[in-house]
């Protein structure tokens, strides 16, 4: 239920969670609607409803409906490269939410800073983090990764994409 609902607006207390009955069911005569017998769920919440190492993360909307979001493509790929491409979005995703929370831990030069951006200006790191937000905010789970391409290039973006 927290990866669907974001209890922390709407606080502590009783809570009645009831599903749809209705499923769509793929036949080879098409789509058909099938019906269960559900029953409401009565529970209640109480206590820290998040994790202090998360509150950062849900103030900037990173967690907020993430797993509900539209799914990554791979059209032409393999079922091999698919495996890859997913491992390799999930480690960008993860990769994206820590550089975002050094950043923000960091509002000074550091080894790490120079390293990758160069000398540290407010400019500058303004600039950085405005690319990571938008970077962490948009996700890699809702992209199209073709496979299609067969001849020997990289991918890359463009300055002005973030």
């Amino acid at each position: 239920m927290g990866k669907a609902y974001d209890f922390t607006r709407t606080g502590a207390g009783a809570y009645s969670i009831d599903t749809s009955s209705a499923f769509s069911l793929v036949t080879e005569n098409g789509l058909e609607t099938i019906y269960a017998t559900t029953s409401a769920l009565e529970t209640k919440l109480s206590g820290e409803l998040i994790a202090p190492e998360l509150a950062a993360a849900v103030e900037d909307r990173q967690l907020a409906r993430r797993d509900l979001g539209k799914r990554a493509t791979y059209p032409s790929c393999t079922t091999a490269r698919t495996t890859l491409l997913t491992a390799g979005a999930t480690n960008a995703q993860a990769y994206t939410t820590e550089s975002l929370a050094y950043l923000k831990n960091h509002t000074s030069t550091s080894t790490r800073y120079v390293t990758w951006f160069g000398t540290w200006t407010s400019a500058r790191y303004t600039t950085v983090l405005g690319q990571y937000q938008n970077l962490a905010n948009h996700g890699w789970s809702g992209n199209a990764y073709s496979c299609a391409c067969t001849q020997s290039a990289y991918a890359y973006t463009y300055k002005t994409s973030y």
